[in-house]
């Protein structure tokens, strides 16, 4: 790994569902092509090419040697899609991945540093793990197409029965 991550910034999203990376970030990407991944929290992650080859390899060696289960690697590689950046160090994010993370057109997000890769992060969601202790940190379904960041807790809603509306 050349370097890390870090810092907090604001972006906006444009009409075309385009985000620009802060300086800072291309410079540590060094690479135009990247991965985007869906993480459970309710954010995007992304990921540089060299270091997210060197996860999957991990994943891949524990799978062969039995330690964890084939189903680890349809996981990761379903969660996740190749991106491009320009040479104006912006990225298109896709409309199912915009939609997991609560991200609109034409509006803001918080782009973070995360040591080995970057969380972009619907500006509200933030706000509310934010202020958890890392501890509390855990899976997540948020609720947000009525405009509000609601969440459920994914480990409770995987053993209540599911709710009947209409």
């Amino acid at each position: 790994m050349a370097g890390v991550f870090v810092g907090d910034f604001e972006r906006s999203v444009d009409a075309n569902g385009r985000i620009t990376l802060p300086s800072i970030f291309r410079d540590r990407l060094n690479d135009t092509a990247c991965y985007l991944t869906r993480d459970l929290r309710g954010c995007l992650l992304i990921t540089p090419r060299a270091d997210f080859d060197e996860q999957s390899r991990v994943i891949i060696d524990q799978v062969n040697r039995g330690e964890l289960p084939v189903t680890a690697k349809q996981a990761m590689g379903s969660m996740t899609t190749s991106i491009s950046v320009d040479r104006q160090g912006r990225f298109t994010i896709d409309d199912v991945n915009r939609k997991h993370a609560g991200v609109r057109v034409v509006g803001t997000i918080r782009m973070v540093g995360a040591l080995n890769t970057i969380e972009i992060w619907r500006e509200s969601r933030y706000s509310v793990v934010e202020d958890e202790k890392p501890a509390e940190q855990k899976a997540r379904e948020w609720r947000d197409e009525d405009g509000e960041d609601t969440y459920i807790d994914a480990e409770l809603a995987a053993t209540e029965p599911a709710v009947d509306d209409g």
